[in-house]
């Protein structure tokens, strides 16, 4: 999908390189009067800036989005170990002799091998399945007949933990699809700034049509990469403020 954006950028820009390229320039005073350097050097200019400016602009809303997202991750971690912690705690007061203490010790276990790098966790389901089995096994004359209900409570919100540790894991993914755009802008300011300064040295003996082609393929370029922007921006900034207001309506109920 990548390759192709990247495809449909730079066709689009050469398209239009190779129309205009092929404009009779004596045909019209204006086009004629801007084939001298310090026109090109003009329209350069204004280009490499709009992309810095833009490309500064999602590589701070980037690295804003990464810093939060580490930071609620390296929390949610904390307080999952917390909670596993407490979880050890409770379980530390049962009778060790019943099933259902020694299967839900053995899950407490295996969850506090977990480090934030084996994050997301995607075989959960697989590793509460023999203590899932065992809470439905419990008896109902047993001595505390809410011990399995205190247990699972644990164990949920454990679950909760993890969930929100693997959404974190897929924000992180989003944010290197924000840095594409990114890379492309910096491609294009590389490529900027190759072509000014070969006109820099041999501009007199620069083709027309090449010049018109060069600054065609970068204005559109420059532009077809502004509106990707501005694109990833609004769609992310939407997401995310649902997002909340998800998260706070949850809370509300």
């Amino acid at each position: 999908m990548t390759f192709l954006r990247w495809q449909l950028t730079v066709t689009l820009a050469f398209a239009a390189a190779a129309v205009l390229s092929g404009v009779p320039f004596d045909a019209s005073p204006e086009l004629k009067r801007l084939e001298d350097f310090q026109s090109h050097a003009i329209l350069f200019g204004f280009l490499a800036t709009v992309l810095a400016l833009t490309a500064a602009l999602m590589t701070g809303h980037v690295l804003q989005h990464l810093d939060s997202v580490l930071s609620e991750k390296r929390d949610l971690y904390l307080r999952l170990r917390e909670v596993l912690m407490e979880f050890d705690k409770f379980l530390g007061e049962q009778n060790h002799h019943l099933e259902i203490v020694q299967s839900a010790q053995s899950l407490s276990w295996e969850a506090k091998k977990l480090r934030m790098a084996d994050f997301p966790i995607r075989d959960w389901d697989e590793r509460v399945k023999s203590f899932i089995n065992t809470y439905s096994k419990y008896p109902e004359s047993a001595k505390d007949p809410n011990l399995h209900l205190k247990t699972i409570s644990y164990v949920n919100y454990c679950e909760e933990l993890v969930g929100s540790l693997g959404l974190c894991c897929i924000r992180q993914v989003v944010a290197r699809v924000l840095l594409r755009p990114i890379v492309k802008m910096f491609a294009l300011l590389t490529g900027i700034i190759a072509v000014f300064a070969y006109y820099h040295l041999y501009f007199s003996s620069v083709h027309p049509m090449f010049l018109w082609g060069a600054a065609t393929f970068f204005t559109v370029g420059t532009a077809l990469l502004t509106y990707e922007v501005a694109y990833w921006l609004y769609r992310h900034i939407s997401e995310t403020s649902d997002e909340v207001i998800a998260e706070k309506n949850q809370t509300t109920v």
